[in-house]
C-alpha cells in the first residue's frame, strides 16, 4: 500500500519544469532571512505534541517515550512564542492571533480540517470492516465529499458579496456539523446512502467555510500582513490535519481497546486495530474465530461513532467561536 504516495512523483516531474519555465520569479524587496529558531521551535512543538498523541493510546500515556515527547513538545511551542515575539523579523506574527476575526477565521479552519481528516480516517475503514464492502466501495461512498467541497467552493464568491462572511461562514459549519448526522446512524447493515449523504454535506459544508475564514483572515490584516495571514491559514489547516487524525485517531482507538477488552480474554494484538483483529481471527477456529470477529466489529462501530461525534463537536464548537468574533463582519458594499 505504500507505493500509493508515489501517485504524486509523476505530477511533480510534470509541473517543476513548466513552473521554472512559466511561472515568474516573484521576491519581496528587502526580505528578511529564513528565521531558523522559529523553524526549529515550530517543528519541535509540533512533532512532540503529535507524536504523544498518537503514540499514548498504543504505548501508554505514562511511558517514557510519550511523557518526553508531549513534554518536548510543550516546551518548544512556548519556547517558539517567547522567541517569535522578541524577534524584529519573526517566522510568525504570533500577535495577530489575538486578533478576534483573525482567531475566529483560523479556528473554523482548524477545526474543519480537524472533523475533515477524522472522518476521512473512519470512514473507510468503517466501510470496509464493519459493512464488509470493498475498498473501492469506500472510494465511491466518500467521493461526493470531494464533489460537494469542490461545488461549493466554486460558488462561494457570489454568496459572500451579497451576504458577508460571517454569515456564509456559520452556514458553512453548520452545514459540515449536519453531514455528521447521518453518519452518526451508521450501523452494520445501514445503507450506503448514509456515507453518500453524510460525506456530501460534511464536503458541501467545508467548501462554504473555507473561502469566507480566508477571506476573514487576509481582509482583517490587509495588504502590509498578508504573509502572516497566508501564515496563518496554512498552519491552520496543517496543524488541524495533523491534529484530526491524531485526536480523532485516538479517542476512537482508547474506545475501541477498552471495549473490546471488555468482551473477555481478547488477544493483546487484537486491541491495536480491527485489522490487527481480522488478522489474529484468521488463526483460530471454530466459535473462538466468529467471536472474536464479531467482537472487533461491534467495538469498531461504537468507537468510531464515537469519534465522529468529536469531528461534529469540534465544527459546533468552531461555529460558536465565528459568531462571536465575527460579530460585526458585514457585506462588502458595492
Amino acid at each position: 500500500w505504500r507505493w500509493v504516495f508515489l501517485v504524486n512523483v509523476p505530477f511533480v516531474l510534470l509541473a517543476a519544469p513548466l513552473g521554472l519555465r512559466w511561472l515568474p520569479e516573484s521576491r519581496r524587496p528587502g526580505a528578511p532571512p529564513l528565521d531558523l529558531p522559529g523553524v526549529a521551535l515550530s517543528t519541535l512543538a509540533l512533532t512532540g505534541i503529535v507524536f504523544a498523541l498518537i503514540e499514548g493510546v498504543d504505548a501508554g500515556w505514562t511511558t517514557p517515550a510519550v511523557l518526553c515527547a508531549a513534554a518536548a513538545g510543550i516546551a518548544g511551542g512556548v519556547a517558539f512564542f517567547a522567541v517569535e515575539l522578541r524577534r524584529a523579523q519573526p517566522l510568525f506574527d504570533v500577535r495577530v492571533l489575538v486578533r478576534p476575526r483573525v482567531a475566529a477565521g483560523a479556528l473554523a479552519i482548524l477545526a474543519s480540517y480537524i472533523a475533515t481528516l477524522g472522518m476521512l480516517f473512519l470512514l473507510p475503514q468503517y466501510v470496509q470492516y464493519v459493512q464488509h464492502d470493498s475498498a473501492l466501495a469506500s472510494g465511491f461512498e466518500v467521493a461526493p465529499f470531494g464533489l460537494g467541497l469542490g461545488a461549493l467552493a466554486a460558488t462561494s464568491g457570489p454568496l459572500l458579496a451579497r451576504y458577508g462572511p460571517r454569515v456564509i461562514l456559520l452556514a458553512g459549519l453548520l452545514t459540515a456539523s449536519a453531514g455528521f448526522v447521518p453518519l452518526l446512524l451508521l450501523s452494520g447493515d445501514s445503507s450506503p446512502v448514509l456515507v453518500v449523504l453524510g460525506s456530501g454535506i460534511v464536503g458541501c459544508g467545508g467548501g462554504l467555510t473555507y473561502p469566507p475564514a480566508t477571506a476573514v483572515i487576509m481582509n482583517d490584516l490587509g495588504t502590509k500582513k498578508a504573509g502572516d495571514g497566508a501564515a496563518v491559514n496554512q498552519l491552520a489547516r496543517q496543524v488541524g490535519g495533523a491534529l484530526g487524525v491524531a485526536i480523532v485517531g485516538s479517542v476512537f482507538a482508547a474506545i475501541y481497546a477498552a471495549l473490546i477488552t471488555d468482551e473477555g480474554d481478547v488477544p493483546a494484538a487484537a486491541k491495536e486495530s480491527i485489522e490487527a483483529a481480522t488478522d489474529v481471527a484468521s488463526r483460530l477456529h471454530g466459535a473462538a474465530r466468529v467471536d472474536l470477529l464479531d467482537d472487533a466489529v461491534t467495538s469498531f462501530d461504537v468507537a468510531a461513532r464515537w469519534g465522529l461525534a468529536v469531528c461534529m463537536a469540534a465544527v459546533l464548537l468552531s461555529a460558536a467561536s465565528a459568531a462571536i468574533g465575527l460579530s460585526g463582519v458585514t457585506p462588502a458594499k458595492r
